[in-house]
């Protein structure tokens, strides 16, 4: 008996797509919930769903705004798909949110279907149930970000590519694989920006010198690549061009090189920074999937797809933490596109242990340390916070300090959110470690799943409390009145959503004031400046009055 007719004998009854695709769908539905539950967060939710929200508002759907002002550092697809849930569901956080969590449910599907179809439907069930269970995408698909989006057109990309140039090296020609690959490249490039289609790039150029590969069919494909990359991106730059002219497509592509050549105020980062957010936030996928991590996969069956899957998932992994590790800018989420990758090498790793021994001792040791750093990291937030009179005084930064003072106030018993997850993560590990992986990654998940709940109903709204509450709310108390507001002395794009501004129409400018332009604007409505308690105005040469304080926002009313 082969070695594939082995594996689909081991196989349990719910792998197969007529009981897997609606468990996943069902697991998805952790996404989903709580998507409005606290206020989008500075800056990339807020700039994103203000975005949005102008398109809506001008029913200019092609050009990205931020304040009604030309905003050249994104294209415009993501919000593009925002402005769509907010004409459905109205403007608000749930709507802003709501891509990802719908990605969520594609992504799982997507993962299961690629691993069943090219390795066994218990590979293509590990491999969408462990990236469910892995503790960073699952809060990601709770986020109005744009980088799920961004990360699977690339992973579109690197699966229709990687099945091209397999084929080709068997002699066929299919042109559909390399227009899918281009195409969903373009896409990529339309989410966010070049780099969508260099790390693909980069990762295709691995691969064929690793494996020091060629095929004549490939000269061609890249001609059809080409064609399906360039129609959508030259598509959207004509738009952009006709519209508004060269200078915001310049200012754009100037900004893409600047973000990987020159740091952004506050995103420097040491290098090893991405290899540690992976290390500490990819529970359990890291673990399971260090011991192929340093290993290539050689082969001498080049007709099997899946080794050039395994390959080309090994490379996207590598390739995104070296790119992302060498760029100036360091942001938590420039490294998400190595969660499908790790969670397909833990995958294989559980797939393949089925046939051999057991685990590394070493896989348990780090897999018990990120357990219990996060319980116990997380535990104790909500009992240091409710006894923060004794250490509050000692906080040097004043702005820290009296946002601290007046958060929501914590009761210590949100941490029991957190007891799931080292019972449910432990038993799911032992479970997987006595081969029932298929079972074991779901209750590891589960663990996760509840553990981001408690982040996203308990933790997050208190937290944001200190962050960003008071100013959110003194925005939503002038929404739709005839005022000037805006933050003084910091960034934030807060005002520009939670205002809720109005387009103009006649005039075609509706741009709220910001910073020392709320100094200098007539007086022909109220205005009021946003600022912290430690970057204050001096109130005498502007004639401010204090209107009101909470946390560590002061607010300021211009008397003239």
């Amino acid at each position: 008996m082969g070695t594939d007719e082995r594996l689909k004998q081991l196989e349990p009854w719910f792998t197969s797509p007529r009981f897997a695709r609606p468990l996943l769908v069902f697991l998805s539905v952790f996404f989903y919930l709580g998507l409005g539950g606290w206020s989008l967060l500075d800056w990339d939710e807020i700039n994103f769903a203000e975005s949005a929200r102008e398109m809506l508002a001008t029913g200019d759907y092609g050009s990205v705004q931020i304040n009604y002002r030309p905003f050249y550092e994104k294209p415009p697809l993501f919000m593009l798909v925002q402005a769509g849930m907010m004409k459905i569901f109205g403007v608000g956080e749930m709507a802003a949110r709501l891509p990802n969590a719908l990605l969520g449910t594609i992504y799982l599907l997507t993962l299961y279907e690629v691993g069943r179809r090219w390795y066994t439907q218990r590979m293509g069930w590990l491999w969408a149930v462990l990236f469910w269970a892995t503790l960073l995408p699952h809060a990601y698909f709770k986020s109005g970000i744009i980088d799920p989006m961004f990360n699977y057109f690339i992973l579109l990309s690197v699966f229709a590519l990687f099945r091209a140039m397999h084929l080709g090296l068997q002699g066929t020609w299919k042109a559909g694989w390399w227009l899918a690959a281009g195409t969903a490249s373009g896409l990529a490039v339309l989410t966010k920006g070049p780099v969508g289609f260099f790390l693909l790039a980069l990762t295709a150029l691995f691969w064929i010198v690793r494996n020091k590969s060629w095929s004549s069919f490939w000269w061609k494909g890249a001609g059809v690549f080409g064609i399906g990359l360039l129609v959508p991106v030259l598509s959207w730059v004509a738009l952009e061009w006709w519209v508004q002219g060269p200078s915001q497509l310049l200012l754009f592509w100037s900004y893409m090189i600047d973000l990987f050549r020159t740091g952004v105020a506050g995103h420097e980062q040491p290098f090893y920074y991405h290899a540690l957010v992976l290390m500490l936030g990819c529970l359990p996928a890291v673990p399971l999937a260090l011991p192929l991590l340093f290993r290539w996969q050689k082969t001498d069956r080049t007709e099997d797809f899946s080794i050039t899957l395994h390959q080309s998932m090994w490379a996207l992994f590598w390739v995104v933490l070296v790119v992302f590790s060498m760029s100036t800018t360091k942001i938590i989420h420039y490294s998400s596109l190595a969660y499908v990758p790790l969670a397909y090498l833990g995958a294989s790793f559980l797939a393949r242990d089925l046939q051999k021994g057991s685990w590394p001792r070493w896989l348990s040791g780090i897999f018990t340390f990120q357990v219990l750093l996060w319980s116990v990291i997380l535990g104790a937030i909500p009992w240091v916070m409710r006894f923060k009179a004794s250490w509050i005084d000692q906080i040097k930064d004043v702005f820290v300090r009296e946002a601290v003072r007046d958060a929501l106030p914590w009761s210590g018993w949100e941490s029991l959110w957190i007891v799931p997850l080292p019972f449910l993560a432990f038993w799911g590990w032992q479970k997987s470690k006595n081969h029932r992986p298929d079972l074991g990654v779901p209750v590891m998940g589960l663990g996760v799943a509840l553990l981001v709940m408690g982040l996203t109903f308990s933790y997050l709204p208190r937290i944001a409390s200190v962050t960003q509450t008071p100013a959110v709310n003194f925005y939503q108390s002038l929404a739709g009145e005839k005022v000037y507001a805006g933050t003084w002395g910091f960034k934030s794009y807060a005002p520009f959503f939670y205002l809720q501004i109005p387009f103009d129409p006649a005039s075609g400018y509706s741009s709220m004031p910001t910073g020392d332009e709320l100094l200098q604007v007539p007086l022909d409505r109220p205005v009021f400046l946003v600022t912290r308690v430690d970057r204050l105005p001096d109130t005498t040469t502007h004639a401010l009055v204090r209107h009101r304080s909470q946390g560590g926002y002061v607010i300021y009313r211009r008397l003239r």
